[in-house]
């Protein structure tokens, strides 16, 4: 069930985690210095957070920026990263179950990621170009 979360807490939580990882990634985090509540699951919202970010580092990118924002009563994440980029073939499909670009892995993750997210009153949004990489945009119901 939702309750209220803090989810700039889950997003320093989720990059310093990355941030451990053995690689040349730069993840960089904003508006995430104090508390923002939204309604979720504190553990199923990180291992969204952990799928976004191990997508960013699995397309190649150099750059990530975590993002947190109030709008209204929305609280939205954006996810942004310069890696390859998702082609404008497949991305109409990538939130489909048990379908992936690469040889490994399930293809649950978007597929879970956006269920948990619709369960709460959420979205979840793509936006990406290939060699420009990819824009992630989560919007949670803002906790009262």
């Amino acid at each position: 069930p939702a309750e209220p979360t803090d989810v700039a807490a889950v997003v320093r939580d989720v990059v310093e985690l990355e941030r451990l990882g053995r690689d040349e990634i730069e993840w960089r985090t904003a508006g995430s210095e104090s508390p923002v509540f939204a309604l979720a699951s504190e553990d199923e919202l990180r291992e969204v957070m952990i799928n976004l970010l191990e997508n960013a580092r699995l397309a190649h990118a150099r750059h990530v920026d975590m993002r947190v924002m109030v709008d209204g009563d929305r609280v939205l994440v954006d996810v942004e990263d310069d890696g390859h980029g998702i082609a404008p073939d497949v991305l109409p499909r990538i939130f489909e179950p048990h379908f992936s670009t690469r040889t490994s892995g399930s293809g649950l993750g978007l597929a879970i990621s956006r269920q948990l997210l619709e369960n709460w009153g959420g979205t979840i949004e793509i936006a990406s170009a290939v060699g420009r990489g990819a824009i992630v945009r989560i919007s949670l119901r803002r906790a009262k």
